[in-house]
């Protein structure tokens, strides 16, 4: 098998050797898997340990390994995200109270994630309001949708 090494030199101690060269994940590898993890990460509610294991079980993608770290960079560059930020949740509840004293319901998402009502009744809980301000964070909000028979 035919392996690329790279020089590698240490300054603290003044010494050389050859490493194997590291491969680079290429933008297109993930770019084949985003539909899946997006169905295991953010469908499936499953923490990124799992994402990884069930990635990797996956044909074709049985040697992709790539670290932690660049885990989660794509997840934040993709936009997976799974925690509403404290700044928005507190928008969200302000909103909602506002809407709520014209006699309106509400329902939120974020980053193209519906945000549950368990979720903002915990953040109320917890005292996460305050006074409505101009910026909008990366949510919409909306009506429900009543359906009849």
């Amino acid at each position: 098998m035919d392996h690329k090494y790279v020089r590698y030199t240490n300054p603290a101690l003044g010494q050389e050797d050859l490493r194997p060269a590291r491969k680079r994940k290429r933008g297109s590898d993930w770019e084949m898997m985003k539909a899946d993890i997006y169905r295991i990460y953010m469908d499936e509610d499953n923490d990124l340990k799992t994402t990884k294991t069930m990635i990797s079980l996956i044909p074709g993608f049985e040697s992709f390994n790539a670290c932690d770290r660049t885990w989660k960079e794509q997840l934040d560059a993709w936009h997976f995200v799974k925690k509403v930020k404290h700044e928005d949740m507190e928008i969200m509840i302000a909103k909602e109270q506002q809407r709520a004293s014209e006699g309106k319901s509400t329902e939120f998402t974020y980053w193209q994630r519906r945000v549950e009502p368990e979720k903002l009744e915990r953040a109320k809980k917890r005292g996460n309001a305050r006074e409505l301000s101009p910026s909008v964070g990366m949510f919409t909000y909306s009506q429900p949708l009543v359906i009849c028979c």
